[in-house]
Protein backbone atom coordinates (compact mmCIF):
# COMPACT_ATOMS: atom_id res chain seq x y z
CA UNK A 1 0.00 0.00 0.00
CA UNK A 2 1.53 3.19 -0.88
CA UNK A 3 0.57 6.77 0.19
CA UNK A 4 3.03 9.50 -1.26
CA UNK A 5 4.71 7.30 -2.85
CA UNK A 6 6.07 5.47 0.51
CA UNK A 7 5.13 2.49 1.02
CA UNK A 8 3.66 1.99 4.67
CA UNK A 9 2.81 -1.37 4.82
CA UNK A 10 3.47 -4.64 3.35
CA UNK A 11 1.44 -8.14 3.53
CA UNK A 12 3.56 -11.77 4.13
CA UNK A 13 3.09 -15.05 5.04
CA UNK A 14 4.34 -14.39 8.40
CA UNK A 15 1.81 -11.51 8.51
CA UNK A 16 -1.41 -14.32 7.96
CA UNK A 17 -1.28 -14.54 4.06
CA UNK A 18 -1.61 -18.20 2.81
CA UNK A 19 1.32 -19.47 1.43
CA UNK A 20 2.07 -19.06 -2.37
CA UNK A 21 4.61 -19.29 -4.82
CA UNK A 22 3.73 -15.51 -5.90
CA UNK A 23 0.11 -13.34 -5.96
CA UNK A 24 -0.58 -13.26 -9.44
CA UNK A 25 -3.95 -11.30 -9.43
CA UNK A 26 -5.43 -8.94 -7.19
CA UNK A 27 -8.83 -7.15 -6.80
CA UNK A 28 -10.57 -4.32 -4.74
CA UNK A 29 -14.41 -4.83 -3.64
CA UNK A 30 -16.38 -2.33 -3.05
CA UNK A 31 -16.49 -2.04 0.74
CA UNK A 32 -11.84 -2.05 0.04
CA UNK A 33 -11.11 -5.42 0.96
CA UNK A 34 -8.32 -6.99 -1.06
CA UNK A 35 -8.54 -10.42 -2.81
CA UNK A 36 -5.23 -11.74 -3.41
CA UNK A 37 -5.31 -15.27 -5.54
CA UNK A 38 -1.88 -17.25 -6.19
CA UNK A 39 -1.02 -20.68 -7.76
CA UNK A 40 -1.82 -22.20 -4.23
CA UNK A 41 -5.16 -20.22 -2.49
CA UNK A 42 -6.98 -16.98 -2.19
CA UNK A 43 -6.66 -14.18 0.28
CA UNK A 44 -9.11 -11.88 1.53
CA UNK A 45 -7.17 -8.94 3.36
CA UNK A 46 -9.52 -5.99 5.22
CA UNK A 47 -6.94 -3.02 5.81
CA UNK A 48 -9.38 -1.42 8.20
CA UNK A 49 -9.65 -4.39 10.59
CA UNK A 50 -5.85 -5.73 9.48
CA UNK A 51 -7.59 -8.96 9.57
CA UNK A 52 -6.65 -11.59 6.67
CA UNK A 53 -9.63 -14.59 5.52
CA UNK A 54 -7.54 -17.58 3.99
CA UNK A 55 -9.06 -20.44 1.64
CA UNK A 56 -7.55 -22.95 1.02
CA UNK A 57 -7.34 -26.44 -0.73
CA UNK A 58 -6.21 -28.21 2.33
CA UNK A 59 -8.37 -25.73 4.79
CA UNK A 60 -11.58 -27.23 1.98
CA UNK A 61 -13.02 -24.03 1.88
CA UNK A 62 -11.68 -23.48 -1.86
CA UNK A 63 -14.11 -25.52 -3.97
CA UNK A 64 -12.28 -25.49 -7.53
CA UNK A 65 -8.78 -25.06 -6.22
CA UNK A 66 -5.99 -25.49 -5.29
CA UNK A 67 -5.04 -22.27 -7.42
CA UNK A 68 -6.87 -18.87 -8.56
CA UNK A 69 -6.03 -17.49 -11.38
CA UNK A 70 -7.80 -14.25 -11.91
CA UNK A 71 -10.44 -12.16 -9.95
CA UNK A 72 -12.81 -9.48 -11.14
CA UNK A 73 -15.87 -7.62 -8.89
CA UNK A 74 -19.11 -6.72 -11.40
CA UNK A 75 -21.17 -3.60 -11.14
CA UNK A 76 -23.19 -5.41 -8.66
CA UNK A 77 -20.08 -6.12 -6.26
CA UNK A 78 -19.90 -9.64 -6.79
CA UNK A 79 -16.54 -11.01 -6.53
CA UNK A 80 -15.89 -13.45 -9.31
CA UNK A 81 -12.55 -15.88 -9.10
CA UNK A 82 -11.21 -17.75 -11.94
CA UNK A 83 -10.26 -21.03 -10.45
CA UNK A 84 -8.24 -24.28 -11.15
CA UNK A 85 -11.31 -26.53 -12.57
CA UNK A 86 -13.71 -23.59 -13.60
CA UNK A 87 -15.62 -19.96 -12.44
CA UNK A 88 -16.54 -19.45 -8.64
CA UNK A 89 -18.06 -16.40 -6.51
CA UNK A 90 -17.98 -14.89 -3.32
CA UNK A 91 -21.18 -15.29 -1.58
CA UNK A 92 -20.60 -12.30 0.90
CA UNK A 93 -23.85 -13.12 3.37
CA UNK A 94 -22.17 -16.87 4.19
CA UNK A 95 -18.53 -15.66 3.62
CA UNK A 96 -17.88 -18.77 1.11
CA UNK A 97 -17.25 -19.62 -2.14
CA UNK A 98 -19.84 -20.87 -4.52
CA UNK A 99 -18.35 -22.66 -7.42
CA UNK A 100 -20.11 -22.66 -11.02
CA UNK A 101 -20.66 -26.38 -11.95
CA UNK A 102 -20.46 -26.27 -15.58
CA UNK A 103 -19.85 -29.34 -18.17
CA UNK A 104 -18.03 -27.01 -20.38
CA UNK A 105 -16.25 -24.83 -18.21
CA UNK A 106 -14.10 -27.50 -16.39
CA UNK A 107 -10.38 -26.10 -16.85
CA UNK A 108 -8.43 -23.06 -15.30
CA UNK A 109 -10.00 -19.78 -15.92
CA UNK A 110 -7.31 -16.81 -16.41
CA UNK A 111 -9.21 -13.48 -17.40
CA UNK A 112 -12.55 -12.37 -16.47
CA UNK A 113 -14.16 -8.83 -17.88
CA UNK A 114 -17.62 -8.25 -18.05
CA UNK A 115 -18.86 -8.79 -21.42
CA UNK A 116 -22.18 -6.57 -20.68
CA UNK A 117 -24.58 -5.84 -17.99
CA UNK A 118 -25.81 -9.58 -17.80
CA UNK A 119 -22.54 -11.71 -19.51
CA UNK A 120 -18.98 -12.34 -18.48
CA UNK A 121 -16.31 -13.00 -20.58
CA UNK A 122 -14.02 -15.38 -19.53
CA UNK A 123 -10.67 -16.77 -20.91
CA UNK A 124 -9.12 -20.11 -20.60
CA UNK A 125 -5.77 -21.42 -22.17
CA UNK A 126 -8.11 -22.89 -24.74
CA UNK A 127 -11.05 -20.54 -25.35
CA UNK A 128 -13.09 -17.93 -24.27
CA UNK A 129 -16.53 -18.38 -22.81
CA UNK A 130 -19.58 -16.13 -22.32
CA UNK A 131 -21.89 -16.69 -18.91
CA UNK A 132 -25.12 -15.34 -18.37
CA UNK A 133 -25.07 -14.52 -14.88
CA UNK A 134 -28.71 -13.24 -15.05
CA UNK A 135 -29.97 -16.49 -16.07
CA UNK A 136 -28.01 -18.33 -13.29
CA UNK A 137 -29.45 -15.97 -10.59
CA UNK A 138 -32.62 -15.38 -11.43
CA UNK A 139 -34.00 -18.17 -13.30
CA UNK A 140 -31.70 -20.48 -12.08
CA UNK A 141 -30.57 -21.90 -15.56
CA UNK A 142 -26.93 -22.40 -17.25
CA UNK A 143 -26.74 -20.43 -20.29
CA UNK A 144 -22.90 -20.97 -21.60
CA UNK A 145 -21.03 -19.86 -24.69
CA UNK A 146 -18.12 -20.96 -26.13
CA UNK A 147 -15.92 -18.97 -28.74
CA UNK A 148 -12.97 -21.07 -30.39
CA UNK A 149 -11.99 -21.65 -34.08
CA UNK A 150 -15.50 -23.30 -34.58
CA UNK A 151 -17.02 -19.87 -34.52
CA UNK A 152 -14.49 -17.22 -36.26
CA UNK A 153 -11.91 -16.79 -32.54
CA UNK A 154 -8.93 -17.91 -33.73
CA UNK A 155 -6.53 -17.05 -31.25
CA UNK A 156 -4.25 -19.16 -29.07
CA UNK A 157 -4.20 -19.16 -25.00
CA UNK A 158 -6.19 -16.44 -24.69
CA UNK A 159 -6.40 -16.13 -20.98
CA UNK A 160 -2.56 -16.28 -20.23
CA UNK A 161 -2.28 -12.66 -20.96
CA UNK A 162 -5.56 -11.01 -19.85
CA UNK A 163 -8.81 -9.13 -20.92
CA UNK A 164 -8.96 -5.34 -21.56
CA UNK A 165 -12.46 -3.61 -21.68
CA UNK A 166 -12.08 0.41 -23.12
CA UNK A 167 -14.08 2.90 -22.11
CA UNK A 168 -15.89 2.57 -25.34
CA UNK A 169 -16.85 -0.88 -25.07
CA UNK A 170 -14.23 -3.21 -27.28
CA UNK A 171 -12.48 -5.76 -25.14
CA UNK A 172 -9.23 -6.18 -26.20
CA UNK A 173 -7.72 -9.93 -25.85
CA UNK A 174 -4.44 -10.48 -25.72
CA UNK A 175 -3.31 -14.04 -27.22
CA UNK A 176 -0.19 -16.10 -27.72
CA UNK A 177 -0.45 -15.09 -31.32
CA UNK A 178 -2.55 -11.98 -32.07
CA UNK A 179 -4.59 -8.82 -30.54
CA UNK A 180 -7.81 -9.01 -31.21
CA UNK A 181 -10.51 -6.85 -30.24
CA UNK A 182 -14.63 -7.88 -29.53
CA UNK A 183 -17.19 -5.73 -30.17
CA UNK A 184 -19.75 -6.54 -27.85
CA UNK A 185 -22.67 -5.37 -29.78
CA UNK A 186 -21.60 -6.81 -32.98
CA UNK A 187 -21.36 -10.46 -32.05
CA UNK A 188 -23.49 -12.96 -33.51
CA UNK A 189 -23.43 -16.00 -31.53
CA UNK A 190 -23.75 -19.15 -33.45
CA UNK A 191 -23.85 -22.80 -32.13
CA UNK A 192 -20.66 -24.90 -32.28
CA UNK A 193 -21.89 -28.10 -30.66
CA UNK A 194 -20.31 -30.89 -32.58
CA UNK A 195 -21.37 -33.86 -34.40
CA UNK A 196 -21.18 -37.69 -32.89
CA UNK A 197 -19.58 -40.40 -35.30
CA UNK A 198 -19.81 -43.62 -34.34
CA UNK A 199 -15.92 -45.09 -35.65
CA UNK A 200 -15.76 -48.90 -34.43
CA UNK A 201 -17.22 -51.46 -32.72
CA UNK A 202 -15.43 -54.68 -30.82
CA UNK A 203 -12.24 -52.76 -32.27
CA UNK A 204 -13.50 -53.03 -36.01
CA UNK A 205 -13.37 -49.76 -37.88
CA UNK A 206 -16.63 -48.65 -39.69
CA UNK A 207 -16.87 -46.41 -42.14
CA UNK A 208 -17.79 -42.78 -42.01
CA UNK A 209 -21.05 -43.46 -44.14
CA UNK A 210 -22.57 -46.33 -42.02
CA UNK A 211 -26.27 -44.69 -41.82
CA UNK A 212 -28.25 -47.65 -44.16
CA UNK A 213 -25.45 -50.56 -43.16
CA UNK A 214 -26.51 -53.08 -40.45
CA UNK A 215 -23.67 -54.29 -38.17
CA UNK A 216 -24.02 -58.21 -37.38
CA UNK A 217 -22.17 -59.54 -33.89
CA UNK A 218 -22.86 -63.18 -32.46
CA UNK A 219 -21.77 -61.64 -29.00
CA UNK A 220 -23.87 -60.01 -26.54
CA UNK A 221 -21.32 -57.54 -25.14
CA UNK A 222 -20.57 -54.86 -27.76
CA UNK A 223 -17.51 -52.20 -27.11
CA UNK A 224 -18.97 -48.91 -29.26
CA UNK A 225 -16.23 -46.14 -29.88
CA UNK A 226 -17.64 -42.47 -30.24
CA UNK A 227 -15.37 -39.39 -31.55
CA UNK A 228 -16.88 -35.67 -32.07
CA UNK A 229 -16.76 -33.94 -35.17
CA UNK A 230 -16.69 -30.20 -35.95
CA UNK A 231 -14.36 -29.00 -33.01
CA UNK A 232 -10.42 -28.24 -34.21
CA UNK A 233 -9.88 -28.92 -30.63
CA UNK A 234 -13.00 -30.49 -28.53
CA UNK A 235 -10.78 -30.42 -25.25
CA UNK A 236 -14.08 -31.08 -23.12
CA UNK A 237 -16.07 -32.69 -25.44
CA UNK A 238 -18.88 -35.13 -23.83
CA UNK A 239 -20.49 -37.93 -25.00
CA UNK A 240 -23.76 -39.74 -24.20
CA UNK A 241 -25.65 -42.89 -25.92
CA UNK A 242 -28.77 -45.05 -25.35
CA UNK A 243 -29.75 -48.11 -26.74
CA UNK A 244 -33.17 -48.89 -28.49
CA UNK A 245 -35.81 -47.17 -26.61
CA UNK A 246 -34.33 -46.93 -23.33
CA UNK A 247 -33.42 -43.90 -21.80
CA UNK A 248 -29.75 -42.06 -22.65
CA UNK A 249 -27.34 -42.96 -20.10
CA UNK A 250 -25.89 -40.07 -19.23
CA UNK A 251 -22.75 -37.84 -20.43
CA UNK A 252 -19.39 -39.17 -19.87
CA UNK A 253 -16.00 -37.96 -20.55
CA UNK A 254 -14.68 -40.98 -22.68
CA UNK A 255 -16.14 -41.69 -25.80
CA UNK A 256 -16.46 -45.73 -25.70
CA UNK A 257 -19.14 -47.13 -24.23
CA UNK A 258 -19.59 -51.14 -22.93
CA UNK A 259 -23.27 -52.70 -24.28
CA UNK A 260 -23.89 -55.52 -22.18
CA UNK A 261 -26.70 -58.32 -21.92
CA UNK A 262 -27.97 -57.95 -25.18
CA UNK A 263 -30.75 -59.88 -26.87
CA UNK A 264 -30.67 -61.73 -30.08
CA UNK A 265 -32.61 -59.90 -32.44
CA UNK A 266 -31.67 -56.02 -34.18
CA UNK A 267 -31.06 -53.23 -31.97
CA UNK A 268 -30.52 -49.95 -32.30
CA UNK A 269 -27.58 -47.56 -30.69
CA UNK A 270 -27.25 -43.42 -30.37
CA UNK A 271 -24.38 -41.53 -29.89
CA UNK A 272 -24.73 -37.81 -28.97
CA UNK A 273 -21.51 -35.35 -28.24
CA UNK A 274 -21.37 -32.07 -26.18
CA UNK A 275 -20.51 -30.33 -24.48
CA UNK A 276 -24.10 -29.26 -23.13
CA UNK A 277 -25.28 -28.58 -19.81
CA UNK A 278 -28.99 -30.13 -20.55
CA UNK A 279 -28.92 -33.74 -20.56
CA UNK A 280 -31.86 -33.68 -22.87
CA UNK A 281 -30.28 -31.99 -25.73
CA UNK A 282 -28.91 -34.50 -28.33
CA UNK A 283 -29.82 -33.11 -31.16
CA UNK A 284 -26.46 -33.81 -32.89
CA UNK A 285 -26.37 -37.16 -32.82
CA UNK A 286 -25.06 -40.59 -34.96
CA UNK A 287 -26.82 -44.16 -34.86
CA UNK A 288 -26.17 -47.28 -35.89
CA UNK A 289 -28.45 -50.61 -36.74
CA UNK A 290 -26.54 -53.66 -35.57
CA UNK A 291 -28.18 -57.66 -35.18
CA UNK A 292 -27.14 -59.66 -32.66
CA UNK A 293 -26.96 -62.96 -33.45
CA UNK A 294 -27.10 -65.34 -30.69
CA UNK A 295 -26.31 -69.04 -30.17
CA UNK A 296 -30.05 -70.85 -29.39
CA UNK A 297 -28.58 -71.56 -25.88
CA UNK A 298 -28.18 -67.47 -25.60
CA UNK A 299 -31.17 -66.26 -26.69
CA UNK A 300 -33.50 -64.75 -24.35
CA UNK A 301 -36.50 -67.32 -24.67
CA UNK A 302 -34.38 -70.43 -24.36
CA UNK A 303 -34.25 -70.16 -20.74
CA UNK A 304 -38.24 -69.93 -20.60
CA UNK A 305 -38.36 -72.19 -23.44
CA UNK A 306 -36.42 -74.87 -21.63
CA UNK A 307 -38.35 -74.61 -18.06
CA UNK A 308 -41.38 -75.18 -20.12
CA UNK A 309 -40.10 -77.88 -21.82
CA UNK A 310 -39.05 -79.49 -18.14
CA UNK A 311 -42.15 -78.78 -17.11
CA UNK A 312 -44.23 -80.53 -19.54
CA UNK A 313 -41.31 -83.94 -19.24
CA UNK A 314 -42.25 -83.13 -15.17
CA UNK A 315 -46.06 -83.00 -15.89
CA UNK A 316 -45.69 -86.30 -18.08
CA UNK A 317 -43.84 -88.19 -15.47
CA UNK A 318 -46.27 -87.00 -12.61
CA UNK A 319 -49.11 -87.83 -15.30
CA UNK A 320 -47.20 -91.25 -15.66
CA UNK A 321 -46.58 -91.81 -11.72
CA UNK A 322 -50.49 -90.94 -11.20
CA UNK A 323 -51.67 -93.42 -13.70
CA UNK A 324 -48.75 -96.26 -12.56
CA UNK A 325 -49.67 -95.38 -8.52
CA UNK A 326 -53.55 -95.45 -9.07
CA UNK A 327 -52.98 -99.30 -11.35
CA UNK A 328 -50.95 -100.08 -8.23
CA UNK A 329 -53.62 -98.76 -5.77
CA UNK A 330 -56.53 -100.37 -8.14
CA UNK A 331 -54.32 -103.54 -8.41
CA UNK A 332 -53.43 -103.41 -4.52
CA UNK A 333 -57.66 -103.06 -4.10
CA UNK A 334 -58.59 -106.20 -6.66
CA UNK A 335 -55.74 -108.13 -4.48
CA UNK A 336 -56.90 -107.08 -1.15
CA UNK A 337 -61.06 -108.14 -2.69
CA UNK A 338 -59.20 -111.10 -3.63
CA UNK A 339 -58.10 -111.99 -0.46
CA UNK A 340 -60.97 -110.69 1.47
CA UNK A 341 -63.03 -113.18 -0.71
CA UNK A 342 -61.31 -115.73 -0.20
CA UNK A 343 -60.93 -115.35 3.48
CA UNK A 344 -64.60 -115.17 3.53
CA UNK A 345 -64.94 -117.82 2.18
CA UNK A 346 -62.90 -120.11 3.75
CA UNK A 347 -65.32 -118.64 7.10
CA UNK A 348 -68.46 -119.64 5.33
CA UNK A 349 -66.66 -122.84 5.14
CA UNK A 350 -66.57 -123.17 8.41
CA UNK A 351 -70.28 -123.16 8.88
CA UNK A 352 -71.52 -125.69 6.94
CA UNK A 353 -68.54 -128.10 8.52
CA UNK A 354 -69.77 -127.40 12.35
CA UNK A 355 -73.33 -127.54 11.34
CA UNK A 356 -72.89 -131.17 9.78
CA UNK A 357 -70.70 -132.22 13.04
CA UNK A 358 -73.46 -131.20 14.64
CA UNK A 359 -76.56 -132.31 13.10
CA UNK A 360 -74.74 -135.78 12.59
CA UNK A 361 -74.94 -135.51 16.65
CA UNK A 362 -78.82 -134.33 16.46
CA UNK A 363 -79.30 -137.60 13.65
CA UNK A 364 -77.59 -140.04 16.36
CA UNK A 365 -80.27 -138.75 19.02
CA UNK A 366 -82.84 -139.09 16.69
CA UNK A 367 -81.95 -142.25 15.56
CA UNK A 368 -81.79 -143.38 19.81
CA UNK A 369 -85.13 -141.98 19.91
CA UNK A 370 -84.72 -138.86 22.11
CA UNK A 371 -86.68 -136.88 19.67
CA UNK A 372 -87.45 -134.37 22.32
CA UNK A 373 -83.70 -133.47 23.16
CA UNK A 374 -83.05 -134.10 19.29
CA UNK A 375 -86.00 -131.23 19.38
CA UNK A 376 -84.14 -128.83 21.89
CA UNK A 377 -81.06 -129.34 20.08
CA UNK A 378 -82.37 -128.20 16.77
CA UNK A 379 -83.58 -125.17 18.74
CA UNK A 380 -80.43 -124.42 20.28
CA UNK A 381 -78.77 -124.81 16.63
CA UNK A 382 -80.77 -122.60 14.81
CA UNK A 383 -80.09 -119.88 17.36
CA UNK A 384 -76.41 -120.52 17.27
CA UNK A 385 -76.36 -120.65 13.82
CA UNK A 386 -77.68 -116.90 13.51
CA UNK A 387 -75.19 -115.50 15.90
CA UNK A 388 -72.47 -117.68 13.41
CA UNK A 389 -74.04 -115.85 10.39
CA UNK A 390 -74.32 -112.59 12.22
CA UNK A 391 -70.28 -112.64 12.87
CA UNK A 392 -69.52 -114.09 9.40
CA UNK A 393 -71.07 -111.76 7.42
CA UNK A 394 -70.96 -108.72 9.44
CA UNK A 395 -69.42 -106.49 6.34
CA UNK A 396 -68.71 -107.45 2.95
CA UNK A 397 -66.17 -104.44 2.49
CA UNK A 398 -62.65 -105.54 1.67
CA UNK A 399 -60.59 -102.38 1.60
CA UNK A 400 -61.67 -101.92 5.40
CA UNK A 401 -60.93 -105.06 7.12
CA UNK A 402 -61.54 -103.59 10.94
CA UNK A 403 -65.29 -103.28 9.45
CA UNK A 404 -65.91 -107.09 9.39
CA UNK A 405 -64.24 -107.19 13.18
CA UNK A 406 -66.14 -108.03 15.79
CA UNK A 407 -65.50 -107.54 19.60
CA UNK A 408 -63.73 -109.36 22.35
CA UNK A 409 -67.12 -109.83 24.29
CA UNK A 410 -68.75 -110.82 21.25
CA UNK A 411 -66.33 -113.91 20.40
CA UNK A 412 -66.84 -115.14 23.98
CA UNK A 413 -70.20 -114.87 23.88
CA UNK A 414 -70.12 -117.19 20.62
CA UNK A 415 -67.57 -119.42 22.55
CA UNK A 416 -70.09 -119.36 25.16
CA UNK A 417 -73.00 -120.47 23.60
CA UNK A 418 -70.61 -123.06 21.48
CA UNK A 419 -69.47 -125.06 24.35
CA UNK A 420 -72.37 -125.43 26.24
CA UNK A 421 -74.28 -126.37 22.47
CA UNK A 422 -71.67 -129.23 22.41
CA UNK A 423 -71.96 -130.09 26.50
CA UNK A 424 -75.80 -130.36 26.36
CA UNK A 425 -75.21 -132.56 22.68
CA UNK A 426 -72.78 -134.46 24.33
CA UNK A 427 -74.46 -135.42 27.87
CA UNK A 428 -71.88 -133.25 29.64
CA UNK A 429 -69.11 -135.46 28.95
CA UNK A 430 -66.56 -132.76 29.76
CA UNK A 431 -66.94 -129.09 31.84
CA UNK A 432 -64.92 -125.90 30.68
CA UNK A 433 -63.82 -122.34 31.97
CA UNK A 434 -63.33 -119.38 30.28
CA UNK A 435 -60.86 -116.77 32.50
CA UNK A 436 -60.11 -113.09 31.47
CA UNK A 437 -57.90 -111.30 32.85
CA UNK A 438 -59.11 -107.92 34.46
CA UNK A 439 -57.25 -105.49 32.89
CA UNK A 440 -59.00 -106.84 29.17
CA UNK A 441 -61.56 -104.18 27.94
CA UNK A 442 -63.82 -106.82 25.89
CA UNK A 443 -65.77 -103.80 23.91
CA UNK A 444 -62.68 -101.67 22.92
CA UNK A 445 -60.69 -104.97 21.39
CA UNK A 446 -61.51 -105.88 18.04
CA UNK A 447 -60.81 -109.36 16.35
CA UNK A 448 -61.90 -111.22 13.55
CA UNK A 449 -64.85 -113.15 14.15
CA UNK A 450 -64.64 -117.09 14.78
CA UNK A 451 -60.95 -116.90 14.78
CA UNK A 452 -60.81 -118.73 18.32
CA UNK A 453 -64.03 -121.67 17.53
CA UNK A 454 -62.20 -123.76 15.54
CA UNK A 455 -59.85 -124.66 18.10
CA UNK A 456 -62.15 -125.15 20.47
CA UNK A 457 -63.91 -126.84 18.38
CA UNK A 458 -60.92 -129.07 17.42
CA UNK A 459 -59.79 -129.40 21.21
CA UNK A 460 -63.45 -130.83 21.91
CA UNK A 461 -63.86 -133.04 19.05
CA UNK A 462 -60.38 -134.53 18.71
CA UNK A 463 -59.16 -134.43 22.47
CA UNK A 464 -62.03 -135.01 24.80
CA UNK A 465 -64.71 -136.54 23.40
CA UNK A 466 -63.04 -139.46 22.01
CA UNK A 467 -62.16 -139.80 26.21
CA UNK A 468 -63.34 -142.56 28.49
CA UNK A 469 -63.59 -140.55 31.50
CA UNK A 470 -64.67 -136.51 32.11
CA UNK A 471 -62.77 -133.87 30.37
CA UNK A 472 -61.87 -130.26 31.14
CA UNK A 473 -61.59 -127.03 29.05
CA UNK A 474 -60.15 -124.74 29.23
CA UNK A 475 -60.09 -120.78 27.83
CA UNK A 476 -58.54 -118.21 28.91
CA UNK A 477 -57.39 -114.52 28.00
CA UNK A 478 -54.33 -111.98 28.72
CA UNK A 479 -53.19 -109.01 27.88
CA UNK A 480 -49.69 -107.77 26.78
CA UNK A 481 -48.18 -104.35 25.81
CA UNK A 482 -49.50 -104.90 22.54
CA UNK A 483 -51.35 -107.73 21.92
CA UNK A 484 -53.91 -110.17 23.00
CA UNK A 485 -53.78 -113.80 24.06
CA UNK A 486 -55.39 -116.60 24.20
CA UNK A 487 -54.62 -119.91 25.65
CA UNK A 488 -57.10 -123.16 25.12
CA UNK A 489 -56.36 -126.09 27.16
CA UNK A 490 -57.59 -129.36 26.61
CA UNK A 491 -56.83 -132.77 29.08
CA UNK A 492 -57.84 -135.41 26.10
CA UNK A 493 -56.43 -137.89 24.10
CA UNK A 494 -53.51 -135.35 22.99
CA UNK A 495 -51.46 -136.73 19.50
CA UNK A 496 -47.36 -137.04 18.63
CA UNK A 497 -46.69 -133.94 16.71
CA UNK A 498 -44.03 -135.66 15.01
CA UNK A 499 -46.26 -138.43 13.71
CA UNK A 500 -48.53 -135.65 12.70
CA UNK A 501 -45.99 -133.95 10.91
CA UNK A 502 -45.66 -137.19 9.02
CA UNK A 503 -49.27 -137.66 8.23
CA UNK A 504 -52.24 -135.38 7.04
CA UNK A 505 -54.68 -138.16 8.85
CA UNK A 506 -54.32 -135.78 11.82
CA UNK A 507 -55.11 -132.80 10.23
CA UNK A 508 -58.84 -132.35 10.66
CA UNK A 509 -60.91 -130.40 7.54
CA UNK A 510 -61.39 -127.33 10.76
CA UNK A 511 -57.83 -126.79 10.92
CA UNK A 512 -56.61 -126.56 7.56
CA UNK A 513 -59.38 -124.12 7.07
CA UNK A 514 -58.50 -121.96 9.93
CA UNK A 515 -54.36 -122.38 8.64
CA UNK A 516 -55.42 -120.70 5.52
CA UNK A 517 -57.70 -118.45 6.81
CA UNK A 518 -54.85 -117.08 9.45
CA UNK A 519 -52.13 -116.72 6.27
CA UNK A 520 -55.12 -114.72 4.32
CA UNK A 521 -55.76 -112.02 7.21
CA UNK A 522 -51.63 -111.45 7.82
CA UNK A 523 -51.80 -110.57 4.20
CA UNK A 524 -54.34 -108.40 4.85
CA UNK A 525 -52.72 -106.56 7.27
CA UNK A 526 -53.03 -108.65 10.72
CA UNK A 527 -50.50 -110.31 12.58
CA UNK A 528 -51.78 -113.55 14.15
CA UNK A 529 -49.48 -115.39 15.25
CA UNK A 530 -50.55 -119.31 16.86
CA UNK A 531 -48.28 -122.55 18.80
CA UNK A 532 -50.13 -126.05 19.58
CA UNK A 533 -47.95 -127.92 22.24
CA UNK A 534 -49.15 -131.46 22.59
CA UNK A 535 -48.58 -134.91 24.26
CA UNK A 536 -50.39 -138.23 24.00
CA UNK A 537 -53.10 -139.36 26.45
CA UNK A 538 -51.86 -135.78 28.45
CA UNK A 539 -53.68 -133.06 26.52
CA UNK A 540 -53.52 -130.44 24.30
CA UNK A 541 -52.31 -126.28 24.44
CA UNK A 542 -53.02 -124.00 21.87
CA UNK A 543 -51.76 -120.14 21.90
CA UNK A 544 -52.92 -117.74 20.10
CA UNK A 545 -51.65 -114.41 19.86
CA UNK A 546 -52.78 -111.26 17.84
CA UNK A 547 -50.82 -108.36 18.10
CA UNK A 548 -52.73 -104.93 17.53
Amino acid sequence: LFKNQKLIKSIRPSDGLHSNYYIQNISIDHIGNYWLGSYQGLSAYNPDTDSIVNYTQDADNLPLGPGVFSSFIDKSGIVWLGGERGLMYVDSSKNKLVPIRSDIIQNQIKAIVDFNDDLLLLASKDELYLFDTRSYFELNEMHITVLNQTNGYRGIEPGFNGLYKSNKGQIYICSSSSVDVLYPNLLVERENFPDANIVAINNQNLPIAHADSVFLTTSSNLLVEAEAVGLTRPFHTKFNFKVDDKPWNGWQDAGAFNLTNLSHGSHRVMVAAGPVNTPGDHKYSDELEFFVDLPVHKRGYFIPALFVLLGLVLLFFIVSWIREYRSRIKLREQLLESRYLRSQLLLSELNPHFIFNVLASIQNKILKGDKDEASDHLVRLSSLIRNFLDSSYKSNNPTAINEFEITLKKEIELLQAYVQFEQETNNQVFDFTIQLDPEIDQESIMIPPLIIQPFVENAIKHGLLPMAEEGQLSIEFLKDTNSLHCIIGDNGVGFNPRRRQLSSKHTSYGMRIIEERITILNELGYQIEYDVTSEPNKGTTVRIEIFE
